[in-house]
């Protein structure tokens, strides 16, 4: 009986699940309302410039991703070779070599149809995502060997400005979702 009352003591003093859970979300998203309520943000939301802003941001997003899968289609042989030097499995390579052209490709054309922009957005948002753990754990050593770079201009930067490279347009694409209607 004397731990039922101490775990009843000790839920009253709001250690509950749902208690913790609600104190760590204030704690993880007060910081970004503030950055969302602040008068410069607010100026952007709704109007003019907000679609002015969507459509800056949409427009980049789309280049990127055109200029990476258009640049894997023309240096087919290169795409192939860099891909399977890559530090998973040759089974993961065989999938990727195909999917991530067509994937680019297809999130450019996402985030240029207002209808699908959205998903467009939050797609790009995930792949930059997964593109700069990648990178990271790379320059970070996390592998044996280096692998081979990205292809295009992409290929002239370091492993570490790559990682800063991802970083920034991971952070677009945070703001085109942040922005998007």
């Amino acid at each position: 009986m004397l731990g039922k009352e101490k775990e009843s003591a000790f839920f009253d003093q709001g250690n509950a699940p749902q208690d913790r859970s609600r104190k760590l979300s204030k704690v993880i998203f007060k910081p970004m309302d503030r950055v969302s309520n602040h008068v410069f943000i607010k100026k952007w939301k709704g109007g003019a410039a907000q679609v002015l802003l969507q459509e800056v941001v949409a427009w980049v997003l789309a280049l990127l991703f055109f200029y990476t899968g258009i640049s894997k289609l023309v240096d087919w042989e290169g795409t192939v070779h860099h891909m399977y030097n890559q530090v998973f499995p040759f089974w993961v390579a065989a999938i990727l070599v195909y999917l991530l052209p067509f994937s680019e490709l297809m999130i450019g054309l996402l985030l240029l149809v207002p209808k699908t922009r959205s998903f467009g957005f939050l797609l790009s948002f995930f792949a930059m995502a997964v593109f700069t753990l990648y990178v990271g754990t790379v320059w970070l050593g996390f592998y044996g060997w280096v692998p081979c770079s990205c292809g295009g201009v992409i290929s002239q930067l370091s492993w570490g400005e790559h990682l800063v490279f991802n970083l920034v347009f991971l952070g677009v694409a945070g703001i085109g979702m942040k922005f998007q209607d």
